[in-house]
């Protein structure tokens, strides 16, 4: 009979299904899929990293911290590295904007991490203030022709 067939492949058909699907998904672990560990130390750092306005992937950020590992940068360079741009970036007023690097460029191969990121000097001495609007000149310059 071709219907007492047609059952009888029907369980064979599913289990090869179920066999292409165990070979293609992985076993659940309980993770997520893609997840990664994160050391304590580079937990850390991603605490004190400045918020910025737009994306910042950890993901990316801590293959860039690996590889300066890899280089023989110490994890207390890098940290000291966040803390003074995280300083510089509130003396300037762009924590949390769109001109805070992203986290893989920060830990880039450029290692900006490195960068001094020293505090803009305040005072009259050599900065004005940028909305004060100068008096105007009320003399007429010499040789001045209108």
């Amino acid at each position: 009979r071709p219907e007492q067939s047609h059952q009888l492949q029907q369980p064979e058909a599913d289990s090869a299904i179920q066999r292409e699907a165990d070979r293609v998904v992985p076993e659940n672990t309980g993770q997520p899929v893609g997840r990664v560990d994160y050391p304590d130390v580079f937990e850390q750092v991603w605490r004190e990293y400045p918020l910025r306005a737009g994306a910042n992937p950890k993901k990316s950020a801590f293959s860039a911290w690996k590889a300066r590992l890899r280089e023989g940068v110490p994890p207390e360079a890098m940290l000291d590295g966040v803390r003074r741009y995280a300083r510089y970036l509130a003396a300037t007023g762009k924590t949390g904007t769109e001109f805070v690097q992203r986290a893989t460029t920060f830990f880039g191969p450029d290692r900006n991490f490195e960068n001094p990121w020293l505090l803009p000097v305040s005072g009259a001495n050599n900065q004005r203030c940028v909305n004060h609007i100068s008096e105007p000149d009320t003399e007429i310059p010499p040789g001045f022709r209108g």
